[in-house]
């Protein structure tokens, strides 16, 4: 990792341009690798191991300048603006370069908005609702597919010998009445193009310009054509569209389409965003504005925050404020572990240890002290004294039940917690976070196990509630099941991560959800079968509307 010292606002702007670059360029989850602008020696700067840890917090430390602050919140994954190209393209790092204040002033309509993937994947779509019918594609797909099995069978008939073939079953024939009732009903369900379709991507190497489009290769066997011919009907038609801003489309292989902005244009583009007085760097705001929420950090009460807590933090509150910043309506959640067994121990052990704290006036009043050192103590009495244990495990009932004492001492600790990790908050500037725990949803579990139970999901299994979900097993091969319930009537995370979902995306905003259209959950690889489970879970009790993304960012 190279680190530069530097207190000029030229340099400052620049750096948290390219570091911004390298964070969209996907170096989260990646090696770290990159440029750090760090004007302020005092500020710590992480480099680890493939986290990605050290790329967030290069953004970071890039964004803690005022005029940094503004302007360094370009996405190349979202815009595909700022990127290697842009600095080829000048003689300063900023962009004020001889290039770009001498290039020509022809422009085009273009010239006063930037441009970047979204476009081109809208003159894509466009292109292909103009040469191509949807229903037709819709029906050569059904054909091919329906032809392709047919082939399957025929080659894996041969592969057996006449006797053998004869012992076995034949397999029931598709009728005509039956294959065209599925080719009408492909026909019947085609839409238009849309951006999916238009399989736009970043160039996966500078040598193949800056876009890569492979729709043709997807749409040629249903279009009746071979790739390349299918992708030059794509190149004819993109040429009008953008050739003022793009070099001529060039087919690559077997039918690839890479675009490459031309320099001219990046060099006017210099400029505008140079001269953009509104502090955007003339980056629009999107036209598919969203509502998002972005679950991350997520520290556990009376536990101090992890590496991990860091990690998803950082990731977490830079993936909002380009999200923010692209024109999102964007909630930044904070799913905390203030609940669950452990707490039945702990307000025990403050039962013994603090008395006060269990009383709501004086709760207040109590200072806890170092909460881990209070967590290992409560913790070794639990393991060595039975009376201890046995009381802990009643005082979660007791907390369960809304006990009074108990939701005093429960908050004196959530409240203690909040103390300590705001100062890691104050020192990472993240701002607008809303603690949400899993307490929040409390009212919505038993309704999420009567749902899946009525959907035939959820199964008693050895005394608990579980999901079995195709797909997953054990290393054993038994099926893996996904835990809801406990034999003793207690809830999991996965419960609770379902009725979150439900809040987030399914429940209405009149009802007190949020109605989202897209949810990320910053966490780490390690809890990613989880979620796939849980996803699976939810998309399969029909709390997640078609529409709704919910994607695990590790």
């Amino acid at each position: 990792m190279k680190i530069f010292k530097s207190n000029r606002p030229s340099t400052w702007i620049a750096m948290a341009m390219i570091s911004t670059t390298l964070l969209a360029r996907r170096c989260i989850g990646r090696p770290a690798s990159a440029f750090v602008c760090h004007a302020n020696p005092s500020l710590q700067c992480w480099h680890t191991n493939s986290h990605g840890v050290a790329t967030a917090a290069i953004w970071r430390n890039s964004y803690k300048h005022p005029l940094a602050r503004k302007n360094a919140f370009l996405s190349t994954y979202k815009y595909g603006i700022i990127h290697a190209k842009f600095f080829e393209a000048s003689q300063t790092a900023v962009g004020m370069s001889t290039t770009a204040a001498t290039a020509s002033t022809e422009s085009s309509a273009q010239d006063s908005t930037l441009v970047g993937i979204d476009w081109v994947r809208s003159s894509v779509v466009s292109v292909l609702n103009e040469i191509f019918d949807p229903a037709e594609i819709a029906e050569g797909a059904a054909i091919a597919k329906l032809d392709g099995k047919k082939n399957k069978k025929q080659k894996k008939k041969k592969k057996h010998d006449d006797d053998a073939a004869e012992d076995e079953p034949k397999e029931p024939q598709m009728s005509e009445d039956e294959r065209e009732a599925m080719i009408q009903a492909a026909i019947a369900a085609a839409k238009p193009f849309s951006t999916v379709d238009a399989m736009v991507t970043p160039a996966t190497k500078p040598e193949f310009g800056d876009y890569q489009c492979n729709a043709a290769m997807s749409l040629a066997k249903s279009a009746g054509l071979n790739p390349r011919e299918c992708a030059q009907k794509i190149v004819d038609g993109l040429r009008p569209l953008i050739g003022d801003i793009m070099e001529e489309p060039e087919i690559a292989g077997p039918g690839f389409i890479n675009l490459k902005f031309k320099e001219d244009y990046l060099s006017r583009a210099l400029k505008t965003m140079a001269d953009d007085a509104g502090g955007r760097l003339a980056v629009p705001q999107t036209s598919y504005k969203k509502k998002i929420v972005v679950d991350f950090s997520s520290p556990n009460i009376a536990k101090e925050m992890h590496v991990g807590h860091l990690r998803s933090t950082i990731i977490g509150d830079t993936l909002s404020n380009l999200l923010s910043f692209a024109g999102h309506d964007v909630l930044r959640l904070n799913h905390v572990g203030d609940w669950g067994t452990q707490f039945g121990m702990l307000v025990e052990h403050l039962r013994d240890e603090f008395p006060q704290a269990l009383n709501k006036e004086t709760s207040k009043n109590v200072d806890l002290g170092d909460l881990v050192t209070l967590y290992k103590a409560a913790k070794k009495r639990f393991d060595v004294d039975d009376d201890f244990k046995m009381r802990s495990r009643e005082g979660v009932v007791k907390l369960q039940a809304g006990d009074a004492e108990a939701l005093a001492a429960w908050e004196s600790l959530c409240a203690a917690s909040r103390v300590e990790y705001q100062k890691i908050y104050d020192l990472l500037s993240i701002e607008g976070l809303i603690e949400r725990g899993e307490s929040f949803y409390n009212p919505y579990l038993n309704g999420i196990i009567e749902d899946l139970e009525s959907k035939g999901l959820a199964v008693e299994s050895e005394g608990a509630t579980a999901v079995f979900l195709e797909g997953y097993t054990n290393r054993d091969g038994s099926p893996l099941p996904m835990l809801v319930r406990k034999s003793d009537g207690g809830f999991n995370y996965a419960t609770t991560d379902l009725a979150a979902i439900r809040h987030r995306v399914e429940m209405d905003r009149s009802e007190g959800g949020e109605k989202a259209d897209r949810v990320l959950y910053v966490t780490d690889a390690g809890q990613s079968q989880h979620f796939d489970m849980v996803f699976a879970a939810a998309k399969m009790a029909g709390l997640v509307p078609e529409a709704v993304s919910l994607e695990d960012v590790s």
